[in-house]
């Protein structure tokens, strides 16, 4: 989570529109410190994976971080977050992991490498359900509409080789989107079902502050202007997802 509070936010707002009751307990890294946030928030309202037991929880979701451009082993709570892994692994937990958390965590147990795009790929885009597998136990149509905000990307080939992988959404443009793995419960989505309205427009304004090169969002602003409001056609997606992710399948 690159800004915790309105993370926090996304998948709150998203939860609350659900048919399901979410008790939510966000954890930390106790080997990082965040630099966004405060300690005492922090201490507040984060727990970390040394002080809870994981057979107490029924799901688990790993979000990105602005790490994605390092290797993993050179980010410095790579060890723990394996060991987060392997916890969640171990008690077989539903999971779902996003963008550079899904890089993460494909990397560690397949080997799947990322490679660096040559610009961000940043905008709204559309996806649909992949013929290779043509699971859609999440969605009610074969085509679904998501943010995405990345630099880099996970090798498509190595998991569409991968017998484990299975490819539920992808684009011929954009690659791949989403993929699970049924044996172990977990889904992995390289994109954002969880951002609201306006969270393309403040990555793209942060960047331009910080003098980043940046191209306007695709397919976000009406006519690619900055003074109109975006549509948000993507929020129906998250909680289609969520509602059936939070139901097992039979």
């Amino acid at each position: 989570m690159p800004n915790k509070i309105e993370t926090e936010n996304h998948f709150k707002n998203i939860f609350d529109n659900l048919n399901h009751k979410i008790d939510i307990t966000f954890l930390r890294m106790e080997t990082y410190d965040s630099k966004n946030i405060s300690k005492s928030y922090l201490l507040k309202n984060y727990e970390i994976a040394n002080n809870i037991s994981f057979d107490n929880f029924d799901r688990f979701i790993c979000t990105g971080s602005p790490v994605e451009t390092m290797p993993f082993e050179a980010v410095s709570y790579w060890k723990e977050l394996i060991n987060i892994f392997k916890s969640i692994g171990y008690y077989d937990i539903k999971s779902y992991y996003i963008c550079w958390g899904a890089q993460a965590v494909l990397y560690y147990r397949y080997g799947i490498k990322k490679v660096s795009l040559k610009n961000k790929k940043f905008g709204i885009y559309d996806y649909k359900i992949s013929g290779i597998n043509p699971d859609n136990f999440y969605f009610s149509n074969d085509k679904i509409t998501i943010p995405v905000s990345r630099y880099t990307e996970s090798i498509g080939q190595q998991i569409k080789d991968h017998p484990s992988l299975n490819v539920l959404f992808d684009s011929k443009e954009q690659g791949i989107c989403m993929l699970e793995n049924n044996l172990l419960n977990e889904v992995y989505n390289f994109n954002h079902f969880e951002y609201d309205t306006m969270t393309l427009k403040n990555e793209y304004l942060r960047d331009v502050k910080k003098n980043i090169p940046i191209q306007i969002p695709e397919n976000y602003f009406p006519n690619n202007d900055l003074s109109r409001m975006p549509k948000n056609n993507w929020t129906k997606n998250a909680i289609s997802f969520f509602n059936n992710w939070f139901v097992d399948k039979n």
